[in-house]
């Protein structure tokens, strides 16, 4: 373990341990494994990946809440849950108004997100 939830795999690459665990119910036929590395992200609204190697800071790396959002000095790193059986990896940049309500709520200058997902676009 690098910090937190943080870790090296052999071949130097860091990832982000995440729980894998929907909060909708999905089916029950469905196979979930509880626990997932990520080593990839996706810049909100921009289509490619990015490594975690490329833009984390690991001095600043804190987890904010268990599930959802986690944070360094210049990113909000978001563990959404899409529908059951799908999470959406994104990376959001920090702005002088990014601020956490509570644990499933973030306010940025833009938008307001609950769970990791935009709930209101911000005048």
């Amino acid at each position: 373990m690098i910090k937190e939830n943080l870790y090296r795999t052999n071949d130097g690459v860091i990832v982000m341990k995440l729980s894998n665990k929907s909060i909708r119910h999905p089916s029950k036929n469905a196979v979930w494994k509880d626990t997932i590395y990520k080593s990839h992200f996706r810049f909100e609204h921009i289509d490619s990946l990015i490594s975690l190697d490329d833009v984390l800071d690991i001095k600043t790396y804190r987890v904010v809440t268990n599930d959802t959002y986690f944070e360094d000095k210049n990113y909000i790193y978001i563990n959404a849950y899409y529908k059951p059986g799908e999470n959406q990896y994104k990376i959001l940049k920090k702005d002088t108004a990014t601020i956490f309500l509570d644990k499933d709520s973030l306010k940025t200058s833009k938008k307001m997100y609950y769970q990791g997902n935009v709930v209101t676009e911000l005048k």
